[in-house]
């Protein structure tokens, strides 16, 4: 049974709690008395200075839904695990790693340490292969006896997983351990995406973009895409999360509001969130016009709000590699 509250953590500190409104399907946040007294803000819609987000007001609810897949992949997921079609009920079973330095777990359950390797499943080149080819996709997320079930969430509609990647070998993390990477699949008839993503990866690395670095691999017969996480990093042989928020996030909107054409932040209104958020804004609002540049100029239509993050810095304790300074010390990233 799905519990009605979930603790929110950044590694081994209680950030919060979440909870399940009365209606079933909203939720609201709290934060800890003492992470509100000596931690910082999870996000710019989300500060400090205010403790409680009641479900009703939505706030909480979006940023936290925000970290979930969509679309076909949401429903696949949803089919494979058995579960509600709710934000809430999603948290709860794969809230584990998501984007940034937070991991979402049942209230009997802490964060595992960050070091440790030796509960990494090996994914098997015939599950790969499946997936790939498009056959048992989300079968990674069923019960297993000799294992716990990984709780892995990425947001977006494209197929992919999140991994450990060492020595040319794809572990599957499991319970609440980070990933280091993200394996994109095809879509099913369009291999060329996978190339595609590559070659425009590279060409924007080569005009001084910042770019996850990126490379493809096989399963089978069918293209990987392997792209490095941004928001994590190895410090002294641990695998250590980093802070980021997408600007739907940071603006308070649904998922549902990432394009412009259907209420979604207009580039000047990401313009204005970042002169407020980043000390000093002057590179990070000339990262972002020149990765807008760059869709024009390539034909990347799918620019949304969504499609840009601000990575957290002062949130760590680590220097975080690769991409320029946006926020309060944030960074612009096109995950």
């Amino acid at each position: 049974m799905t519990p009605d509250q979930l603790i929110v953590w950044q590694n081994h500190q209680r950030v919060g709690t979440l909870w399940r409104g009365l209606d079933g399907r909203l939720m609201g946040f709290e934060y800890d008395e003492e992470w509100q007294a000596s931690g910082q803000a999870i996000s710019n819609s989300l500060p400090l200075n205010q403790r409680t987000w009641p479900p009703e007001t939505l706030t909480a609810h979006h940023w936290f839904g925000n970290l979930l897949p969509e679309e076909q992949a949401r429903a696949a997921l949803i089919r494979q695990l058995g579960i509600p079609d709710d934000d809430f009920s999603l948290l709860a079973a794969i809230g584990g790693d998501c984007a940034g330095a937070l991991s979402i777990l049942p209230p009997h359950q802490t964060p595992e340490p960050s070091n440790r390797h030796d509960c990494d499943t090996p994914l098997s080149q015939e599950r790969l292969n499946e997936w790939a080819a498009f056959k048992q996709r989300y079968a990674l997320f069923a019960e297993s006896q000799q294992a716990p079930k990984p709780r892995l969430s990425l947001a977006g509609a494209q197929d992919k997983i999140p991994v450990i990647w060492r020595d040319e070998t794809f572990y599957l993390p499991q319970g609440t351990a980070p990933s280091s990477h993200i394996v994109k699949f095809a879509v099913d008839g369009r291999d060329h995406v996978i190339f595609n993503e590559l070659y425009l990866n590279t060409l924007a690395a080569l005009v001084d973009i910042d770019c996850p670095s990126t490379s493809v691999r096989y399963a089978g017969r069918y293209p990987l895409l392997v792209v490095e996480r941004y928001d994590r990093a190895w410090v002294n042989g641990s695998l250590q999360r980093i802070h980021q928020e997408d600007l739907c996030q940071a603006m308070g909107m649904s998922r549902t509001q990432k394009y412009q054409e259907y209420g979604g932040p207009t580039l000047a209104d990401c313009f204005h969130l970042l002169r407020d958020v980043c000390k000093p804004p002057a590179q990070s609002l000339q990262q972002l016009l020149r990765w807008q540049i760059f869709n024009v100029l390539v034909g990347n239509s799918d620019g949304h709000a969504k499609n840009v993050s601000r990575v957290i810095v002062k949130f760590c304790v680590w220097p975080v590699r690769r991409q320029s300074c946006l926020t309060d010390r944030s960074r612009v990233r096109r995950p």
